[in-house]
């Protein structure tokens, strides 16, 4: 039996639709693929600045009972 899970969506998820993402599955997360053909994005880069969504790449999981003390 195949098990599905929900994919995971990082804080920016909704941006990047906003930005007209094209939106793949990777490792269980949606993440952008492409905004416009590569030509473009490529162009624009050149011409200005990029951002890349790295949350799915950094996550830390905190457990244990004295975390209220850690972080007061």
């Amino acid at each position: 039996m195949i098990e599905h899970k929900p994919a995971k969506l990082t804080a920016m998820y909704h941006l990047h639709l906003a930005q007209g993402a094209t939106m793949v599955d990777d490792a269980g997360w949606q993440r952008p693929a492409r905004y416009t053909d590569v030509d473009d994005e490529l162009a624009r880069l050149r011409e200005s600045v990029g951002i890349c969504d790295l949350s799915p790449l950094a996550k830390t999981s905190l457990q244990g009972d004295d975390l209220d003390a850690a972080f007061p």
